[in-house]
């Protein structure tokens, strides 16, 4: 069997489209049970003393670990085709077939990734490395990729890829004998969220080596600010629980916890954890959720972080007109400038697009930036929007409260702003009885709610920031397969 995985490679594709592993799956079904107990008893059995003394004193651990990790490959596996066939004959046809069904799944190996998880790095690194050891599972290392931009063979984008994970034809085949229908295998597993606290606070990235690290976890401050959000948390989550969300018609459990930078002035987004409907594409998530039987809808927020710029500065907007509609300019093109400058904390300049603009629009548009200059894309959009022109003046509060420069935390600021918004509808609509999932710039509702949601989420923006939002409802009924549910990339 280890030979006919030899015979295999992951499709760039699958590279690509790989899920998030999250490690909340818990065995549920006795032959999922038997499965992870006869597993965790073979990598003991086989890792000589020293596994066998880890299972007899914390057994229960290092199964919830193997559970986790064998839960979450098989259930991503049947997610999509990831395996290309690249030798000429191979001696197992049937077990090539399982294999080729497989998909792969993405996790950060960091330990500082596993906070919070209900699996620690190293409970997680033991139970890894004892099934790879045996040949149930492999992985290949993060590396960066990069291409040439279409048209444009001299030119090259870059794109970081975290360690990928997948289960081997063995394990598909055991999961099989042991009673496993793998096309029905989320039977057998239930994901369960992580135990985390309502809001966490972290520091500011930092740049290590040309690349940006997650700053580290900061002491929740014990303040009235930081109790009532947090208090804001723990009623929507336990308000949740009264309702039934499912995703293409799968009942999933939902949970979130906020996440700030600093202090409570950047960041605080809201966090769905475990089971992910916010990572779902944007043009097919309202298609597949349902809140209590009944289809939703998306309210979004056009231009959110514009938005919040425009009012936060007390300038005119008109919610009437698209933000991103320049004269002779594709709207693709604008967005990715506006955005690209707002992440900076200063207008685009120069000659060159950034690298990453580049990669999106060619990914996500099937556009080449570089057919459009950056100068005269400069020109148009500023003309649009003047209050992009000279950015760094206009924060220089926020350098000289989080740093040297504002440019780094504006981004954040603007995203505190919308989540501030967002939250006040979310509360809003809990009073009559509407739960409201969100999704950063937008909130995904019963169809029934879309009226109240509007109204709600337009109050929000005129007390909060003086302002009308422009927004735009996304409707639909249909229902099909959901690729890449889990976590977040």
């Amino acid at each position: 069997m280890r030979d006919l995985w030899n015979m295999l490679k992951p499709s760039a594709e699958s590279l690509r489209n790989a899920t998030y592993l999250p490690l909340g799956f818990r065995a549920r079904s006795d032959e999922a049970i038997a499965l992870v107990a006869g597993l965790a008893a073979e990598v003991c059995m086989r890792g000589g003393r020293q596994n066998a003394r880890r299972g007899a004193e914390n057994q229960v651990l290092f199964q919830n670990a193997v559970s986790a990790i064998v839960g979450g490959l098989l259930v991503n596996s049947q997610r999509m085709p990831a395996f290309e066939h690249t030798h000429s004959k191979a001696s197992n046809q049937d077990a090539l077939s399982v294999q080729l069904r497989s998909g792969l799944s993405y996790r950060p190996r960091a330990k500082e990734s596993f906070t919070g998880e209900r699996v620690s790095f190293r409970r997680f690194d033991a139970a890894f490395r004892g099934l790879q050891e045996v040949g149930y599972v492999e992985s290949a290392n993060g590396y960066r990729q990069f291409c040439a931009p279409k048209g444009d063979p001299g030119g090259f984008v870059g794109r970081s890829y975290t360690c990928r994970l997948w289960p081997t034809a063995r394990l598909l085949q055991v999961a099989e004998e042991a009673g496993l229908e793998l096309v029905d295998v989320r039977r057998h597993f239930r994901l369960e969220a992580p135990a985390r606290p309502p809001v966490v606070l972290h520091a500011l990235k930092e740049r290590r080596g040309g690349v940006k690290v997650k700053g580290k976890r900061l002491p929740f401050p014990r303040s009235i600010e930081a109790e009532h959000i947090a208090t804001e948390v723990n009623e929507i989550n336990a308000f949740t629980m009264l309702h039934r969300v499912e995703v293409a018609g799968e009942h999933i459990e939902m949970a979130w916890h906020r996440a700030f930078s600093v202090d409570f002035g950047l960041h605080g987004r809201w966090y769905a954890l475990g089971e992910s409907y916010q990572v779902l594409p944007g043009d097919k998530r309202h298609n597949l959720i349902t809140i209590d039987g009944e289809a939703c809808a998306e309210v979004d927020v056009a231009a959110s972080h514009l938005t919040c710029l425009y009012g936060h500065l007390g300038l005119p907007f008109d919610s009437e007109l698209d933000p991103y509609d320049v004269f002779g300019m594709p709207r693709a093109v604008v967005k990715v400038w506006i955005t690209a400058s707002l992440g900076k904390g200063a207008a685009l300049s120069g000659q060159v697009w950034p690298r990453q603009a580049e990669q999106h629009v060619l990914e996500k548009e099937n556009l080449v930036l570089r057919d459009y200059p950056l100068p005269s894309v400069s020109q148009a959009v500023l003309k649009r929007h003047p209050v992009l022109a000279d950015l760094p003046s206009q924060f220089e509060s926020l350098g000289r409260r989080y740093g040297p420069s504002a440019g780094s935390v504006l981004s954040l600021f603007l995203m505190a702003l919308e989540a501030r918004v967002l939250t006040t509808p979310m509360l809003g609509l809990k009073t009559q009885g509407v739960l409201a999932l969100p999704i950063h710039d937008s909130l995904v509702v019963p169809q029934s709610a879309v009226r109240a949601t509007k109204q709600a989420l337009t109050a929000a923006f005129q007390e909060s920031l003086g302002i009308t939002p422009r927004l735009r409802v996304k409707t639909g009924a249909s229902r099909g397969p959901v690729a890449n549910l889990v976590g977040g990339r």
